[in-house]
Protein backbone atom coordinates (compact mmCIF):
# COMPACT_ATOMS: atom_id res chain seq x y z
CA UNK A 1 0.00 0.00 0.00
CA UNK A 2 2.64 2.58 0.84
CA UNK A 3 4.11 1.99 -2.80
CA UNK A 4 0.97 3.21 -4.19
CA UNK A 5 2.29 6.87 -2.63
CA UNK A 6 5.85 6.91 -4.01
CA UNK A 7 5.61 9.98 -6.30
CA UNK A 8 8.19 8.87 -8.98
CA UNK A 9 6.45 6.89 -11.33
CA UNK A 10 9.88 4.31 -12.60
CA UNK A 11 10.24 4.10 -8.58
CA UNK A 12 6.72 2.65 -7.81
CA UNK A 13 6.72 0.72 -10.62
CA UNK A 14 10.36 -1.29 -10.05
CA UNK A 15 8.95 -1.37 -6.32
CA UNK A 16 5.58 -3.37 -7.76
CA UNK A 17 7.96 -5.41 -9.94
CA UNK A 18 10.24 -6.33 -6.59
CA UNK A 19 7.24 -7.59 -4.59
CA UNK A 20 5.16 -9.37 -7.29
CA UNK A 21 8.90 -11.56 -8.21
CA UNK A 22 8.51 -12.56 -4.43
CA UNK A 23 5.29 -13.89 -4.77
CA UNK A 24 4.97 -18.52 -5.27
CA UNK A 25 4.96 -19.86 -8.60
CA UNK A 26 1.21 -20.30 -8.58
CA UNK A 27 0.44 -17.33 -7.36
CA UNK A 28 2.39 -15.28 -10.00
CA UNK A 29 0.92 -17.51 -12.60
CA UNK A 30 -2.33 -16.31 -11.43
CA UNK A 31 -1.96 -12.42 -10.86
CA UNK A 32 -0.19 -12.67 -14.32
CA UNK A 33 -2.98 -14.15 -16.11
CA UNK A 34 -6.01 -12.13 -14.33
CA UNK A 35 -3.85 -9.03 -14.83
CA UNK A 36 -3.88 -9.83 -18.81
CA UNK A 37 -7.45 -10.49 -19.13
CA UNK A 38 -8.41 -7.44 -17.55
CA UNK A 39 -6.07 -5.43 -19.03
CA UNK A 40 -7.49 -6.74 -22.49
CA UNK A 41 -10.78 -5.43 -21.42
CA UNK A 42 -9.75 -1.90 -20.51
CA UNK A 43 -7.74 -1.87 -24.05
CA UNK A 44 -11.74 -2.08 -25.53
CA UNK A 45 -12.96 0.27 -22.79
CA UNK A 46 -14.23 2.27 -26.09
CA UNK A 47 -17.01 -0.75 -26.51
CA UNK A 48 -17.61 -2.45 -23.07
CA UNK A 49 -17.50 1.32 -21.24
CA UNK A 50 -15.16 -1.00 -18.17
CA UNK A 51 -12.60 1.41 -18.08
CA UNK A 52 -9.31 1.01 -15.75
CA UNK A 53 -10.78 2.69 -12.85
CA UNK A 54 -14.55 1.01 -13.43
CA UNK A 55 -12.21 -2.66 -12.88
CA UNK A 56 -10.04 -1.69 -10.12
CA UNK A 57 -13.30 -0.78 -7.98
CA UNK A 58 -14.94 -4.31 -9.10
CA UNK A 59 -11.58 -6.16 -8.57
CA UNK A 60 -9.74 -4.71 -5.85
CA UNK A 61 -11.70 -6.29 -3.30
CA UNK A 62 -10.75 -9.62 -4.52
CA UNK A 63 -6.86 -8.75 -5.41
CA UNK A 64 -6.50 -6.82 -2.33
CA UNK A 65 -6.92 -8.23 1.23
CA UNK A 66 -5.89 -5.30 3.16
CA UNK A 67 -9.92 -3.72 3.91
CA UNK A 68 -11.32 -4.08 7.52
CA UNK A 69 -14.53 -6.49 7.52
CA UNK A 70 -16.76 -3.18 8.21
CA UNK A 71 -15.37 -1.57 4.68
CA UNK A 72 -18.09 -2.10 2.25
CA UNK A 73 -15.88 -0.25 -0.72
CA UNK A 74 -12.31 -0.17 -1.32
CA UNK A 75 -10.20 2.45 -0.31
CA UNK A 76 -8.05 5.47 -2.58
CA UNK A 77 -4.72 3.28 -1.95
CA UNK A 78 -6.38 0.24 -3.17
CA UNK A 79 -7.60 1.91 -6.13
CA UNK A 80 -4.52 3.18 -7.16
CA UNK A 81 -2.51 -0.10 -6.45
CA UNK A 82 -4.60 -2.32 -8.74
CA UNK A 83 -5.12 0.48 -11.62
CA UNK A 84 -1.49 0.96 -11.61
CA UNK A 85 -0.93 -3.10 -11.89
CA UNK A 86 -3.41 -3.46 -14.82
CA UNK A 87 -2.15 -0.23 -16.16
CA UNK A 88 1.26 -1.42 -16.70
CA UNK A 89 0.82 -5.28 -16.60
CA UNK A 90 3.29 -5.97 -19.40
CA UNK A 91 6.17 -4.26 -17.83
CA UNK A 92 5.56 -5.39 -14.23
CA UNK A 93 5.80 -9.47 -15.70
CA UNK A 94 8.02 -8.55 -18.66
CA UNK A 95 6.14 -9.71 -20.89
CA UNK A 96 8.08 -10.46 -24.42
CA UNK A 97 7.09 -8.92 -27.54
CA UNK A 98 5.80 -12.15 -29.27
CA UNK A 99 3.51 -13.02 -26.24
CA UNK A 100 1.90 -9.08 -26.85
CA UNK A 101 1.62 -10.07 -30.60
CA UNK A 102 -0.19 -13.05 -29.79
CA UNK A 103 -2.19 -11.28 -27.28
CA UNK A 104 -3.26 -9.09 -29.72
CA UNK A 105 -4.15 -11.40 -32.77
CA UNK A 106 -6.18 -13.06 -30.34
CA UNK A 107 -8.13 -10.04 -29.57
CA UNK A 108 -8.35 -9.21 -33.65
CA UNK A 109 -10.33 -12.76 -33.98
CA UNK A 110 -12.22 -12.38 -31.03
CA UNK A 111 -13.37 -9.18 -32.69
CA UNK A 112 -14.18 -10.39 -36.07
CA UNK A 113 -15.87 -13.19 -34.27
CA UNK A 114 -18.43 -11.06 -32.51
CA UNK A 115 -18.88 -8.47 -35.07
CA UNK A 116 -19.85 -12.08 -37.58
CA UNK A 117 -21.47 -12.91 -34.85
CA UNK A 118 -23.88 -10.01 -34.95
CA UNK A 119 -24.05 -9.85 -38.48
CA UNK A 120 -25.48 -13.39 -38.49
CA UNK A 121 -27.65 -12.50 -35.53
CA UNK A 122 -29.35 -9.28 -37.82
CA UNK A 123 -29.68 -11.58 -41.08
CA UNK A 124 -31.38 -14.51 -39.16
CA UNK A 125 -34.45 -14.90 -40.63
CA UNK A 126 -34.36 -12.90 -43.21
CA UNK A 127 -33.84 -15.08 -46.28
CA UNK A 128 -36.98 -15.64 -48.60
CA UNK A 129 -36.97 -18.93 -50.17
CA UNK A 130 -39.22 -20.23 -53.37
CA UNK A 131 -41.17 -23.20 -52.88
CA UNK A 132 -43.11 -24.55 -54.81
CA UNK A 133 -46.41 -26.71 -54.35
CA UNK A 134 -46.71 -30.53 -55.82
CA UNK A 135 -44.70 -29.84 -58.80
CA UNK A 136 -42.58 -26.86 -60.41
CA UNK A 137 -45.52 -25.76 -62.42
CA UNK A 138 -47.09 -22.41 -61.27
CA UNK A 139 -46.11 -19.89 -59.39
CA UNK A 140 -43.80 -20.73 -55.78
CA UNK A 141 -44.21 -19.51 -52.40
CA UNK A 142 -41.60 -17.36 -51.05
CA UNK A 143 -41.10 -18.56 -46.95
CA UNK A 144 -38.94 -16.52 -45.01
CA UNK A 145 -36.43 -18.95 -42.97
CA UNK A 146 -33.19 -18.75 -40.88
CA UNK A 147 -30.17 -20.37 -41.25
CA UNK A 148 -31.67 -23.02 -38.84
CA UNK A 149 -35.44 -23.82 -40.61
CA UNK A 150 -35.93 -27.57 -41.05
CA UNK A 151 -37.63 -29.34 -43.80
CA UNK A 152 -40.22 -30.50 -41.91
CA UNK A 153 -40.68 -26.93 -40.38
CA UNK A 154 -41.37 -25.94 -44.28
CA UNK A 155 -44.25 -28.37 -44.40
CA UNK A 156 -45.52 -27.78 -40.94
CA UNK A 157 -45.79 -23.78 -42.23
CA UNK A 158 -47.08 -25.24 -45.70
CA UNK A 159 -49.76 -27.24 -43.82
CA UNK A 160 -50.93 -23.90 -41.39
CA UNK A 161 -51.33 -22.26 -44.69
CA UNK A 162 -53.67 -24.66 -46.14
CA UNK A 163 -51.51 -24.94 -49.09
CA UNK A 164 -51.73 -28.62 -47.66
CA UNK A 165 -53.86 -31.20 -46.63
CA UNK A 166 -53.85 -33.89 -44.23
CA UNK A 167 -50.69 -35.71 -42.23
CA UNK A 168 -47.39 -33.66 -41.96
CA UNK A 169 -45.54 -36.99 -42.08
CA UNK A 170 -47.41 -37.66 -45.56
CA UNK A 171 -45.33 -34.84 -47.17
CA UNK A 172 -41.59 -33.60 -47.92
CA UNK A 173 -39.39 -30.98 -48.99
CA UNK A 174 -38.05 -32.01 -52.58
CA UNK A 175 -34.71 -31.05 -53.86
CA UNK A 176 -35.20 -30.67 -57.55
CA UNK A 177 -31.81 -29.89 -59.49
CA UNK A 178 -30.10 -30.56 -63.07
CA UNK A 179 -33.84 -29.61 -65.29
CA UNK A 180 -35.63 -31.34 -63.18
CA UNK A 181 -33.67 -34.39 -64.22
CA UNK A 182 -31.99 -35.86 -60.82
CA UNK A 183 -34.30 -35.40 -57.03
CA UNK A 184 -34.63 -36.45 -53.78
CA UNK A 185 -36.61 -35.80 -50.79
CA UNK A 186 -34.99 -33.81 -47.74
CA UNK A 187 -34.64 -35.81 -44.33
CA UNK A 188 -37.22 -34.06 -41.95
CA UNK A 189 -34.03 -32.34 -39.89
CA UNK A 190 -32.18 -31.10 -43.02
CA UNK A 191 -31.82 -27.54 -43.31
CA UNK A 192 -32.90 -25.85 -46.01
CA UNK A 193 -30.98 -22.62 -46.44
CA UNK A 194 -27.87 -24.64 -46.77
CA UNK A 195 -29.54 -26.85 -49.35
CA UNK A 196 -30.72 -23.78 -51.17
CA UNK A 197 -27.57 -22.09 -50.83
CA UNK A 198 -25.91 -25.00 -52.98
CA UNK A 199 -28.01 -25.11 -55.88
CA UNK A 200 -26.36 -21.43 -57.38
CA UNK A 201 -23.39 -23.55 -57.65
CA UNK A 202 -24.91 -26.65 -59.43
CA UNK A 203 -25.49 -26.91 -63.29
CA UNK A 204 -29.04 -25.29 -64.42
CA UNK A 205 -28.73 -23.28 -61.06
CA UNK A 206 -31.71 -21.16 -62.48
CA UNK A 207 -33.99 -24.36 -62.86
CA UNK A 208 -33.21 -25.90 -59.47
CA UNK A 209 -35.83 -25.78 -57.25
CA UNK A 210 -37.20 -26.81 -53.47
CA UNK A 211 -40.16 -28.21 -53.78
CA UNK A 212 -42.84 -29.43 -51.32
CA UNK A 213 -44.99 -32.65 -52.21
CA UNK A 214 -46.03 -36.32 -51.23
CA UNK A 215 -43.39 -38.50 -50.26
CA UNK A 216 -44.38 -42.40 -51.08
CA UNK A 217 -40.64 -42.69 -51.08
CA UNK A 218 -40.19 -43.03 -47.52
CA UNK A 219 -43.05 -45.15 -46.86
CA UNK A 220 -42.38 -48.23 -49.52
CA UNK A 221 -38.50 -48.00 -47.60
CA UNK A 222 -39.98 -48.86 -44.51
CA UNK A 223 -41.57 -52.36 -45.98
CA UNK A 224 -38.32 -52.94 -47.00
CA UNK A 225 -36.86 -52.11 -43.56
CA UNK A 226 -36.92 -56.18 -42.45
CA UNK A 227 -34.05 -56.65 -45.13
CA UNK A 228 -30.44 -56.34 -44.27
CA UNK A 229 -28.75 -52.94 -44.81
CA UNK A 230 -26.75 -54.70 -47.10
CA UNK A 231 -26.82 -55.44 -50.98
CA UNK A 232 -24.46 -56.12 -54.01
CA UNK A 233 -25.92 -56.05 -57.18
CA UNK A 234 -24.58 -55.95 -61.08
CA UNK A 235 -24.91 -51.89 -62.27
CA UNK A 236 -23.98 -49.65 -65.45
CA UNK A 237 -21.24 -47.22 -63.69
CA UNK A 238 -20.53 -43.82 -64.97
CA UNK A 239 -17.76 -40.96 -63.77
CA UNK A 240 -17.13 -39.23 -66.98
CA UNK A 241 -19.83 -37.72 -69.66
CA UNK A 242 -21.70 -40.64 -72.02
CA UNK A 243 -19.53 -43.06 -70.57
CA UNK A 244 -20.48 -46.21 -68.62
CA UNK A 245 -18.95 -49.49 -68.00
CA UNK A 246 -20.24 -52.94 -66.80
CA UNK A 247 -19.49 -52.90 -62.74
CA UNK A 248 -20.80 -54.31 -59.44
CA UNK A 249 -22.10 -51.97 -56.57
CA UNK A 250 -22.02 -53.04 -53.19
CA UNK A 251 -23.58 -51.23 -50.15
CA UNK A 252 -22.51 -52.62 -46.53
CA UNK A 253 -21.76 -51.01 -43.34
CA UNK A 254 -23.18 -47.67 -44.42
CA UNK A 255 -20.26 -47.96 -47.27
CA UNK A 256 -20.86 -47.34 -50.79
CA UNK A 257 -18.03 -49.25 -53.59
CA UNK A 258 -18.22 -49.66 -56.39
CA UNK A 259 -15.65 -52.52 -58.18
CA UNK A 260 -15.00 -52.52 -61.84
CA UNK A 261 -16.35 -56.39 -62.36
CA UNK A 262 -19.21 -57.64 -62.09
CA UNK A 263 -17.60 -60.21 -59.54
CA UNK A 264 -16.42 -57.57 -56.97
CA UNK A 265 -12.86 -57.68 -57.67
CA UNK A 266 -10.87 -54.15 -57.82
CA UNK A 267 -12.21 -51.38 -56.02
CA UNK A 268 -13.05 -48.54 -57.84
CA UNK A 269 -13.84 -46.05 -55.31
CA UNK A 270 -15.94 -46.49 -51.65
CA UNK A 271 -17.22 -43.88 -49.95
CA UNK A 272 -19.45 -43.45 -46.42
CA UNK A 273 -23.16 -42.79 -46.90
CA UNK A 274 -22.39 -39.51 -44.86
CA UNK A 275 -19.99 -38.38 -46.83
CA UNK A 276 -22.43 -38.41 -49.85
CA UNK A 277 -25.40 -36.41 -51.66
CA UNK A 278 -27.52 -38.74 -53.73
CA UNK A 279 -30.47 -38.47 -56.10
CA UNK A 280 -32.65 -40.48 -57.60
CA UNK A 281 -32.31 -40.15 -61.84
CA UNK A 282 -29.50 -38.69 -63.65
CA UNK A 283 -28.49 -35.77 -66.05
CA UNK A 284 -30.26 -37.06 -69.90
CA UNK A 285 -27.10 -35.70 -71.65
CA UNK A 286 -25.00 -38.77 -69.64
CA UNK A 287 -27.37 -40.76 -71.47
CA UNK A 288 -27.96 -43.77 -68.97
CA UNK A 289 -28.06 -47.14 -70.09
CA UNK A 290 -31.18 -47.77 -68.19
CA UNK A 291 -34.11 -45.93 -67.13
CA UNK A 292 -33.62 -46.37 -63.30
CA UNK A 293 -30.43 -44.48 -62.62
CA UNK A 294 -29.26 -42.98 -59.17
CA UNK A 295 -26.62 -40.05 -59.19
CA UNK A 296 -24.55 -39.45 -56.30
CA UNK A 297 -21.96 -36.67 -55.30
CA UNK A 298 -19.27 -36.54 -52.77
CA UNK A 299 -19.92 -33.66 -50.16
CA UNK A 300 -16.94 -32.25 -50.55
CA UNK A 301 -16.62 -32.13 -54.34
CA UNK A 302 -15.27 -28.70 -55.83
CA UNK A 303 -15.94 -28.91 -59.37
CA UNK A 304 -17.00 -25.90 -61.40
CA UNK A 305 -19.69 -25.54 -63.25
CA UNK A 306 -17.19 -26.00 -66.80
CA UNK A 307 -15.85 -29.52 -64.90
CA UNK A 308 -19.36 -30.29 -64.46
CA UNK A 309 -20.40 -29.60 -68.62
CA UNK A 310 -17.40 -31.86 -69.52
CA UNK A 311 -17.32 -34.32 -66.94
CA UNK A 312 -20.83 -34.71 -65.62
CA UNK A 313 -22.79 -34.12 -62.47
CA UNK A 314 -21.48 -36.35 -59.83
CA UNK A 315 -21.38 -40.26 -60.33
CA UNK A 316 -23.90 -42.29 -61.96
CA UNK A 317 -25.12 -46.09 -60.76
CA UNK A 318 -27.71 -47.38 -63.25
CA UNK A 319 -29.35 -50.34 -61.69
CA UNK A 320 -30.77 -52.76 -64.01
CA UNK A 321 -34.38 -52.52 -63.08
CA UNK A 322 -36.68 -50.53 -60.97
CA UNK A 323 -37.14 -53.37 -58.32
CA UNK A 324 -33.20 -53.27 -58.11
CA UNK A 325 -32.94 -49.31 -57.87
CA UNK A 326 -35.92 -49.17 -54.93
CA UNK A 327 -33.34 -51.82 -52.93
CA UNK A 328 -30.58 -49.08 -53.44
CA UNK A 329 -32.40 -46.30 -52.69
CA UNK A 330 -33.45 -48.07 -49.34
CA UNK A 331 -30.45 -49.21 -48.72
CA UNK A 332 -28.76 -46.12 -48.66
CA UNK A 333 -31.98 -44.38 -47.03
CA UNK A 334 -31.85 -46.91 -43.95
CA UNK A 335 -28.29 -46.88 -43.89
CA UNK A 336 -28.05 -42.86 -43.44
CA UNK A 337 -31.06 -42.70 -40.84
CA UNK A 338 -31.33 -45.62 -39.60
CA UNK A 339 -33.85 -44.92 -36.89
CA UNK A 340 -35.15 -41.88 -37.87
CA UNK A 341 -36.10 -41.83 -40.97
CA UNK A 342 -39.90 -40.42 -40.67
CA UNK A 343 -40.62 -37.43 -38.08
CA UNK A 344 -41.95 -38.42 -34.79
CA UNK A 345 -45.17 -38.55 -34.44
CA UNK A 346 -47.40 -34.87 -33.47
CA UNK A 347 -49.14 -35.49 -30.61
CA UNK A 348 -52.92 -34.64 -30.30
CA UNK A 349 -54.26 -32.18 -28.22
CA UNK A 350 -57.61 -33.98 -26.27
Amino acid sequence: MQTSEVAVESAKLSKYKSIINELSEINYQTLKKLLCHLNSIVSNCYQNHMTVTNLAVVFSPTIMSMRQEDEQFPDKHELVVVMDLISHYRYLFEVDPNENQKDMIIRQKMEELQQLQSVKAQNAGNFHIPFFIHNLEGESNNIQVSNYTTAQEIVEFAINRKWLSGDHSKWSVYEIICNQDLQRPLHYAERVFEVALQHSQFPCSESNALCIKPNSLYRGVLNLAEQPFSLFSEIFYGDRLKQFRKASAEFSNAKLTIYKSAEGQRKLGTWNIEDIKWYIGAEKSRIPPTQWPITFLELDATRKHDQWASKGFGKVISCLSSQERDKWVAAMLLGQYPRDLLPPEKLIDI
